[in-house]
């Protein structure tokens, strides 16, 4: 199975201990983050892994190697401009339009039940799920909203203060089937156009292109995905 390693940002709440090295390549206990990481996607069948790459990408070369001691083989993908998430997996597509793959940050230690997550993705035959947690301890994560199993919105941080179940939030993890990556794309790509028609009509040439943005709401409903809630690993 394949995957993605976010480890381009440049880890600004960190610096300056991010001055040298990406935060991924932090060491906690003696190994890099980004090294839990690879191993943790290992131990769940994940033996093809791209990393991309951007902020002090040597750091991260340097403590991943080629893969082996983890188990896994690694793919680098340098970003000469950083590109964001859904940018790097843009610059990724022929890596990931065959199969099922993981979206996972670079920088987490974690121990969730992936295979359970997986199951749950298959299952419901989702085009994209998020793998969420109670945010029991009400930390500043945003808040992910759901309905029956849908993500339906995400809202601001949670009230440390108040009562009741407690909030869920994102992971860092995500799970895409292809077909959900190419309607994303095609979505963006057709709101990007339609962007450019509009802004042609008010200041420039006649429009290049008839497609109109399509409305907030079916943008919403195109990219909703399931969501999972995750489970510790026993």
């Amino acid at each position: 199975m394949r995957a993605i390693i976010l480890s381009a940002g440049y880890g600004t709440r960190l610096w300056p201990l991010t001055e040298d090295r990406t935060k991924p390549a932090i060491p906690i206990l003696g190994k890099p983050l980004v090294g839990y990481v690879a191993e943790y996607l290992a131990s769940y069948g994940f033996d093809e892994i791209v990393v991309n790459l951007h902020h002090r990408p040597e750091s991260v070369r340097k403590a991943l190697g080629d893969g082996s001691r983890f188990g896994v083989k690694l793919h680098y993908v340098e970003e000469p401009e950083i590109l964001g998430t859904s940018g790097a997996l843009d610059n990724t597509r022929e890596f990931f339009d065959r199969e099922t793959f993981l979206v996972v940050n670079g920088k987490i230690i974690t121990d969730i039940d992936l295979k359970a997550a997986l199951e749950t993705h298959r299952k419901a035959n989702a085009l994209a799920t998020l793998v969420l947690l109670p945010n029991t301890q009400r930390e500043r994560f945003s808040i992910v909203e759901t309905n029956q199993g849908l993500i339906t919105g995400f809202a601001g941080m949670p009230d440390r203060n108040a009562v009741g179940p407690p909030p869920l939030m994102f992971t860092g993890m995500l799970i895409w089937a292809p077909s959900g990556l190419v309607l994303y794309w095609t979505v963006s790509n057709l709101w990007a156009i339609g962007q450019q028609t509009l802004t042609n009509r008010l200041i420039g040439p006649p429009p290049q292109h008839n497609v109109r943005p399509p409305a907030e709401r079916q943008l919403k409903n195109a990219g909703a995905g399931k969501s999972v809630l995750a489970k510790e690993r026993k």
